[in-house]
């Protein structure tokens, strides 16, 4: 059915590999086309992601004080970072390119 090549292995082994690279690469190449073409967007869902992050660091976390153990200085001293980079991803998002 299959032949091996000169040095013992089977060229259907390789083509197969050869095959899954290649399918691998193609998705990551059109995702960073895509990216390029909306980079503006990327700003946009980040900063969507920091709005929750901060939330569930600022809100969330803080009624579940007593069970995670984290003093709750701290929570709202890690909800403010989140807060600057959705600041920062909306100042982008409304830039002019």
């Amino acid at each position: 059915m299959y032949k091996p090549n000169e040095n013992g292995s089977y060229a259907y082994v390789m083509q197969v590999k050869q095959l899954a690279k290649r399918n691998l690469d193609m998705p990551i190449e059109q995702l960073i086309t895509k990216a390029k073409l909306n980079s503006k967007k990327l700003f946009l869902i980040d900063g969507f992601g920091a709005i929750i992050s901060a939330f569930l660091l600022g809100v969330v976390l803080v009624k579940f004080q007593e069970k995670i153990g984290v003093p709750v200085s701290v929570l709202y001293l890690l909800a403010t970072i989140p807060v600057f980079f959705a600041a920062y991803d909306f100042y982008c998002y409304r830039k002019k390119i």
